[in-house]
């Protein structure tokens, strides 16, 4: 979101400070959702995650716990 590697609010600076090496944001798995972002140590692999994670080559399967009784064998959920 424009943030500076400087800044400490940045998820980018805050997995480089505990990872103590530098780390490239990939993808960002589900923004409006989980919020679930994918880092990796190497610059050279950034498009390789992406294309990898992307459809129609990442296909993203969902499991669910549910907490009482649920009255469907399945279930399509098309809200975040």
């Amino acid at each position: 979101t424009g943030r500076s590697l400087e800044d400490p609010d940045c998820l980018q600076w805050y997995a480089i400070e505990r990872c103590r090496h530098m780390v490239w944001a990939a993808h960002q798995l589900d923004a409006d959702t989980s919020g679930a972002v994918v880092f990796v140590r190497r610059r050279a692999l950034v498009p390789i995650y992406q294309k990898r994670l992307t459809p129609p080559t990442g296909v993203k399967t969902y499991l669910a716990w549910v907490h009482g009784t649920l009255h469907a064998d399945a279930l399509d959920i098309t809200a975040p």
